[in-house]
């Protein structure tokens, strides 16, 4: 069932009226199209909508980049499942106010974005009762809030991400519990460039409670049980390149196996600067003793390495 009002003049089309029975779902709003094929739309809720594409995430919402400007009033999304051949998405509530997106970019003046979702898959990545709230503005996008149950476990944070450089800040960003697995290409990801969108990437505060790490790498298995850390200030993207560009961080772990060596207690503390990244403390205790270690890596494409190491009772 469709029902459209509404009229047209000098190729300009007003929609008073917008209502239709759609994926399993209900569409209802008001919107106007200009001359130029743009959209203004006033207000646009979908409820309960149930959707399968075989299309990519992206490719999903490549559409809306064609336009030549889409500007959004206020959209409500109502229990919403959408699903598609990497990703998917189900029981998601959004209120989206005052963006404009036009050609691949966007505007807002005081816009404000609230989302949650029962379950968000994409890739590897699978949060379980991911809750959002962001604002818009000319300089950026404060994220407000973003806590998410993962892999096992809770990820917190909140931040800005900024237009000038395409920085990203988090103010504040919490790990616990976690059961993670690193994925198989997890050093191909490490050195491959990131998004435009993601010049840089700095956390301003970070902790980390009884986490457990794996990887599964058959050269070289390691996990790191119980793992514990702080830090600040913590540059971990620059020029679209991961490595830890500056600041300090402490970390430490109950336990820890190095391809099927195990250690206990293992502890590290660095900090870095433009220049170089200084390992100030490593340490853990094996069988009989303990194994120290410090360490500077110059921050230089060579990466050279300055190792001292000790051990007693070894």
């Amino acid at each position: 069932n469709v029902l459209i009002q509404g009229n047209i003049d000098n190729g300009e089309v007003s929609l008073s009226t917008i209502g239709a029975d759609v994926a399993r779902g209900t569409l209802t709003g008001t919107a106007k199209r200009s001359a130029d094929g743009g959209w203004q739309v006033d207000n646009l809720r979908l409820n309960e909508i149930r959707l399968q594409s075989d299309k990519s995430l992206a490719d999903f919402f490549a559409p809306l980049t064609t336009l030549p400007s889409l500007q959004i009033g206020r959209l409500d999304v109502t229990d919403a499942s959408l699903q598609g051949p990497d990703w998917a998405i189900a029981g998601l509530d959004l209120n989206l106010r005052n963006l404009t997106l036009s050609r691949g970019d966007w505007q807002s003046q005081e816009g404000t974005l609230s989302m949650n979702a029962n379950e968000f898959i994409y890739g590897s990545l699978h949060f379980l009762d991911p809750i959002l709230n962001a604002g818009f503005s000319p300089q950026g996008i404060a994220l407000r809030q973003f806590t998410s149950r993962w892999e096992g476990g809770m990820v917190r944070t909140s931040g800005n991400w900024l237009r000038a450089g395409h920085a990203l800040v988090l103010d504040d960003a919490a790990f616990a519990g976690l059961e993670y697995t690193l994925p198989t290409n997890w050093k191909q990801l490490w050195m491959a460039p990131l998004p435009d969108w993601l010049q840089s990437l700095t956390l301003r505060k970070f902790s980390a409670s009884r986490n457990l790490i794996i990887d599964i790498e058959p050269a070289f298995p390691w996990q790191i049980t119980a793992l514990d850390g702080y830090g600040g200030e913590l540059q971990l993207v620059k020029n679209r390149s991961w490595g830890v560009w500056s600041g300090s961080a402490t970390l430490n772990a109950a336990a820890a196996t190095f391809n099927r060596i195990d250690v206990r207690r293992p502890s590290l503390k660095l900090s870095a600067n433009a220049s170089t990244v200084n390992v100030n403390e490593l340490s853990a205790f094996t069988e009989r003793g303990i194994l120290q270690a410090t360490a500077a890596v110059s921050q230089l494409p060579q990466r050279l390495v300055n190792l001292s190491l000790n051990g007693r009772g070894v």
